[in-house]
């Protein structure tokens, strides 16, 4: 059974069906729009996992990173699709936890955006 960690690291491509896995995909603590967020590009993300109340892993990366602007995903998008009210479009965290931190059942990966909160969920094997 492929573990979402397990199919980024064997090739970025295959990215979106890491979300595609029962589980695999979490969102939270709040759902917010863009009007709420006055500088997008300017959020820090930190992800950690804890395994038995030890940090096994932390990292960080800030939006100012993504490849692509938010307006330019959307707009890609909805180009030749239908996009229905309350989608949701993932870019993902861009924080990768190396071989060494892969999760195992009963880790806890906390991920947090200071203008927002954080969304803490325990790793289970479904």
């Amino acid at each position: 059974m492929f573990r979402r960690g397990d199919i980024e690291r064997e090739n970025p491509l295959y990215l979106p069906q890491s979300k595609f896995y029962t589980a695999c995909c979490a969102l939270g603590p709040v759902i917010v729009t863009a009007d709420q967020i006055p500088d997008p590009y300017n959020l820090e993300m930190t992800c950690t996992v804890t395994r038995a109340g030890q940090v096994r892993f932390s990292g960080s990366v800030s939006t100012a990173r993504l490849n692509r602007k938010f307006e330019t995903l959307v707009e890609y998008l909805m180009r030749s699709n239908p996009v229905p009210s309350c989608s949701v479009l993932l870019t993902g965290t861009g924080i990768i936890a190396p071989q060494e931190a892969s999760l195992a059942a009963g880790d806890v990966v906390s991920i947090r955006i200071p203008e927002i909160g954080e969304l803490s969920n325990p790793a289970v094997v479904v």
